[in-house]
């Protein structure tokens, strides 16, 4: 890719996460985007369509970023310590960018973006409910706990998540085993 490009497009996107930082989307213009961003509206929309295609991608890339960190997505079930405490380390590594992005109205979009890519990735079936219940359960608590004790210690709280997911979870799968 051509090197002004990228650097339009991170310009853009810089531009993007300042304003996005003092108001909604909804309130963001692209003119006032441009002049951030030193563009013209017409640069702007060789890139994105739109605001919302812009909040999207860069929403996207972040989601993207801690999927990446993953190693114990294809045994959830069978490593969820493990795989609790990746996914907190990788939202507490992005909590600034996380608070700017999601919140307001879109509060709730990042956990269920990931919560959906994490779906497709682990090839839960539609018709396993239980599966896809602890699937929502370890991610959904996993990030709402952590965000809450953000201040805390981050080893406290994710050694704490940790060891309570992998207890419900074995708990659970050892009942239903019998």
């Amino acid at each position: 890719m051509d090197l002004r490009v990228i650097k339009t497009q991170k310009s853009i996107k810089n531009a993007f996460l300042e304003l996005r930082k003092k108001k909604s989307i909804e309130k963001i213009t692209v003119k006032e985007l441009s002049e951030i961003a030193m563009i013209n509206k017409a640069t702007f929309y060789l890139h994105y369509s739109d605001i919302y295609e812009l909040a999207d991608e860069v929403e996207n890339n972040t989601i993207q970023e801690i999927f990446d960190e993953l190693h114990y997505v294809d045994n959830i079930f069978e490593s969820t310590s493990e795989f609790t405490k990746e996914i907190v380390m990788a939202f507490y590594r992005r909590h600034d960018i996380i608070s700017i992005l999601f919140s307001d109205i879109r509060s709730g979009k990042l956990v269920d973006k990931i919560e959906q890519e994490m779906k497709k990735y682990t090839l839960i079936k539609n018709d396993d409910l239980e599966k896809q219940m602890m699937l929502t359960f370890l991610i959904q608590g996993a990030f709402h706990t952590a965000i809450k004790y953000k201040n805390e210690n981050a080893e406290k709280v994710y050694s704490t998540l940790s060891a309570f997911s992998e207890k419900i979870i074995k708990d659970y799968i050892e009942r239903n085993a019998k």
